[in-house]
């Protein structure tokens, strides 16, 4: 079954990576060229404004928390400014836009990098706990390597996240993370 962005959509592409890895901005582009496909319309440009085509009326931008560096605005405020402007301007009577958050893809879930790794988590629980209707997003994480070099690291990541996510409303419809190898699972 074919992915399929609902019309109207806002889409943000979390934290890609604009730095001197060419490794990990190619991680980038294809998943620019996968929302392009998916809307089967040119590549998305990060911007503020709509984009329009035949089938879908969608917003794309994208923020940054570490590896977009100064060419995306920070996502801590862009998410602050949606909360605010959604609440202020939601007609009652019309259902909320579908949000959807795709958490950029690469090798750095776990240990290695402990500082994203950190940042990740907690930016992810406080999206998926600070939602009302008006600001529900679903999150989709693009394909990580998974690694753990300490179990106990690994168990208290684990635990951290069970804790912290366990009251969230429809976890498993909003929070959606994939692995790159067999031996993420």
């Amino acid at each position: 079954q074919a992915f399929v962005f609902p019309d109207n959509s806002d889409i943000v592409l979390v934290d890609p990576a604009y730095h001197p890895n060419v490794g990990d901005h190619m991680i980038t582009v294809g998943e620019q060229v996968f929302v392009e496909r998916v809307l089967a319309q040119p590549p998305p440009q990060p911007q503020d404004g709509a984009l329009r085509h035949s089938r879908h009326s969608v917003r794309y931008r994208e923020c940054g928390y570490f590896q977009a560096s100064h060419y995306a605005p920070p996502c801590d405020k862009m998410f602050r400014e949606d909360r605010q402007n959604r609440m202020s301007y939601h007609q009652p009577l019309e259902p909320p836009p579908p949000k959807i958050a795709l958490w950029h893809g690469g090798g750095n879930w776990g240990d290695l990098w402990p500082r994203i790794q950190n940042f990740r988590t907690q930016s992810i629980t406080q999206l998926l706990l600070s939602t009302t209707p008006e600001t529900n997003y679903t999150i989709y994480g693009m394909p990580q390597s998974l690694y753990f070099g300490a179990p106990e690291t690994e168990r208290e990541n684990a635990q951290h996240l069970a804790q912290q996510l366990g009251n969230v409303t429809n976890l498993q419809r909003r929070l959606v993370l994939t692995w790159r190898e067999h031996e993420s699972y």
